[in-house]
């Protein structure tokens, strides 16, 4: 992805445990790059802010959502189950 994507650096300490920023800011810029996910999620889905929540669980559940969403769209798109 590394061609793709600019910004952030695909770094090995991001992808093994990526922080949601990370995350995020890959899917923006996936949908910068090629337009793919575009449309797909709410605004306040891709504002970083609403994923600073105080209550760990409601932010880790809302972070499991937007991946979960991002899976099963990707998975439609291809025609392929994900894992």
């Amino acid at each position: 992805l590394s061609p793709l994507i600019k910004r952030p650096p695909m770094k090995d300490k991001f992808l093994t445990r990526p922080p949601a920023k990370f995350i995020l800011d890959v899917i923006l810029s996936v949908i910068k790059a090629t337009g793919f996910l575009d449309g797909l999620y709410t605004p306040e889905e891709l504002d970083p802010q609403e994923y600073k929540q105080q209550d760990k669980k409601l932010r880790n559940r809302m972070i499991a959502m937007f991946i979960k969403k991002t899976i099963k769209f990707t998975s439609l798109a291809i025609g392929s189950a994900l894992p």
